[in-house]
């Protein structure tokens, strides 16, 4: 089967179970129900997270004149880190974590196994039938390399959970600047990346091709059309051999909506655990 063909049969795949799967976002569900997924959720970051001491001084971000080398330290927010092995002893699919400050968003993120599977749309780390679901990856066919990593959450209608304030974040760039980092780990690293724009896009959109390859010209007219959409641009737009990360959820009012809402970032720098070694940009770029 051609790479093509590949793509085309996991965005279709992909759309039919969104299209299944998104009348559970407009149901109301019970507070209790909430509240103890949430409080599960809760504990589990007690039990794996360990927080640092916080830097005396957070790096800008960009460098001015003002701002020496000596005085620019390792973001405090690249040394947390994830007990790995604790969270995957719940569930091994449980392969990331995706935190931004000051906003809900600070959830491990699920791994899906199966081309075309969404089982994580609709339940919890413990593979239980749970409406809200779990912050997620796609399984990508043929184990390609994607140089666009994208991170899917439910936008549940009155409740403050997963990606439901991601619009409230990230609409205009005046929100953007409060929180303008995504960290994501793993087992052996922390990711640092800066958001580049935000989109009020569509499911049909090039974005959720996967995979797309690194200079590849169709991940350049994917970079294009997003540019072409930013509701605004927090940096330069980066070009065709940049690794993003994508962070998408629903917005239409009306379930069954193809309306998507989308952040795109570009990756900052890389904090290697064993190292203690900070490595800026791509972090396939490490030597």
């Amino acid at each position: 089967m051609s790479k093509k063909a590949v793509q085309v049969l996991t965005i279709i795949s992909f759309v039919l179970l969104i299209c299944a799967a998104i009348f559970v976002l407009y149901l109301p569900l019970p507070d209790a129900e909430i509240k103890n997924a949430e409080k599960k959720t809760g504990q589990i970051r007690f039990e794996v997270i360990s927080e640092p001491t916080p830097t005396e001084s957070e790096p800008p971000i960009s460098g001015t004149s003002e701002t020496t080398t000596a005085e620019i330290k390792i973001d405090s927010n690249l040394l947390r880190k994830v007990d790995f092995d604790e969270l995957q002893a719940i569930n091994p699919d449980a392969q990331r974590w995706v935190y931004i400050p000051d906003t809900i968003v600070d959830y491990y993120v699920m791994q899906e196994q199966t081309v075309g599977e969404g089982f994580y749309l609709t339940h919890d780390i413990y593979k239980a039938h749970y409406a809200p679901g779990c912050i997620l990856t796609m399984k990508v066919p043929m184990n390609l390399e994607d140089v666009h990593l994208i991170l899917y959450g439910h936008h549940m209608k009155n409740h403050d959970i997963a990606f439901g304030q991601l619009r409230d974040d990230y609409v205009t760039k005046e929100m953007a600047d409060e929180h303008p980092y995504i960290y994501v780990y793993y087992k052996d690293r922390s990711e640092k990346w800066l958001v580049w724009t935000a989109v009020d896009g569509d499911q049909s959109d090039i974005v959720y091709e996967t995979p797309l390859d690194r200079g590849s010209d169709r991940y350049q007219d994917a970079l294009d059309d997003i540019s072409s959409k930013a509701l605004y641009q927090q940096v330069a737009a980066p070009d065709k051999w940049s690794k993003t990360l994508v962070l998408s959820t629903c917005r239409g009012k009306v379930a069954g909506s193809s309306e998507r809402f989308y952040v795109v970032a570009v990756l900052e720098s890389t904090y290697y655990y064993q190292t203690g070694k900070e490595v800026k940009g791509d972090y396939s770029d490490e030597t």
